[in-house]
C-alpha cells in the first residue's frame, strides 16, 4: 500500500502493533489492505477503506455584512478544495469553484448559503446580510401656518423606521413620532430630521408667527 498511505508512526509490543497511516493525495478511493513484514514473515491482509475527502470550504463571507436598503454587498469565497460543483442560493446559482466573487441587492436581511459538492460529499458556508431600511416622514404639519403675535403652533409629525429624530430651531431631539407646542417670534421654517444608521430623511414646516417665546 506504499502508494496509498505513508507510515507516520508505528508503535507496538510483542502481541500488538499500533501504526498511523497518511494517506497520500492521491490515494484511490477504495478498499486496500496492509500487512505487516518482520524476521518472521508477513502477516494476513487487513483490508481499510479509502474514501474521498469532503470539499472545504476556506472562506465565504459578505462586505459590507450590514448595507442600507438599496445599496449592494459583495459576496467573496476562496480556499474552495475537493469540490467539482459550487452554487450559492438567493438567486445566484452555481458559480465558479475557484476564487471568486458575487455582487448582491438584498432587500431585506438575506443569509446566503455557499454549497460545495464533490465525490467526498457536500459542505456549506453561509453569510448574512442585514439590510438598514432607511427612515421615512410620513406626516409633519403645524396646527396653523399663518398666526397671531404670540399665537402657540402645534408641530405634529409621524415616522417609520427611524431610531432617532430632532428638530432644530432650539427644540432638539424628540420623539420619532410626537408633537411640541412653540410659540415662534417670525416667520420660520422647522426642519425635522429622521435617521437610522447612516441613512437621513427630512421634512419642513414653515409658519408665519409674532414673539418670540415657546413652551412644551
Amino acid at each position: 500500500a506504499a502508494s496509498v498511505a505513508s507510515v507516520a508512526s508505528v508503535a507496538g509490543t510483542a502481541t500488538t502493533l499500533t501504526a498511523t497511516f497518511t494517506i497520500l493525495s492521491g490515494a484511490g478511493t477504495a478498499i486496500h489492505d496492509v500487512t505487516v513484514t518482520t524476521a518472521g514473515g508477513t502477516s494476513g491482509a487487513v483490508p481499510f477503506s479509502v474514501s474521498a475527502a469532503l470539499p472545504v470550504i476556506g472562506s465565504f463571507k459578505a462586505t459590507p455584512d450590514t448595507m442600507a436598503q438599496g445599496s449592494s454587498s459583495t459576496l467573496s469565497w476562496s480556499g474552495i478544495l475537493n469540490a467539482g460543483i459550487c452554487s450559492i442560493d438567493n438567486g445566484i446559482g452555481t458559480v465558479n469553484c475557484a476564487d471568486g466573487a458575487a455582487t448582491v441587492h438584498p432587500a431585506v436581511a438575506t443569509t446566503y448559503t455557499f454549497t460545495a459538492v464533490g465525490t467526498g460529499g457536500t459542505t456549506t458556508a453561509t453569510a448574512s446580510v442585514a439590510v438598514v431600511v432607511p427612515p421615512a416622514i410620513t406626516s409633519f404639519s403645524a396646527s396653523a401656518t399663518v398666526l397671531t403675535a404670540a399665537q402657540p403652533v402645534r408641530l405634529t409629525w409621524a415616522s417609520v423606521f427611524a431610531t432617532s429624530c430632532s428638530i432644530d430651531n432650539g427644540i432638539g431631539t424628540v420623539l420619532c413620532t410626537g408633537g411640541v407646542t412653540v410659540t415662534p417670534g417670525a416667520d420660520r421654517t422647522y426642519t425635522l430630521t429622521a435617521a437610522n444608521g447612516g441613512a437621513v430623511s427630512t421634512a419642513v414646516v414653515t409658519v408665519t408667527a409674532g414673539a418670540p417665546s415657546r413652551y412644551v
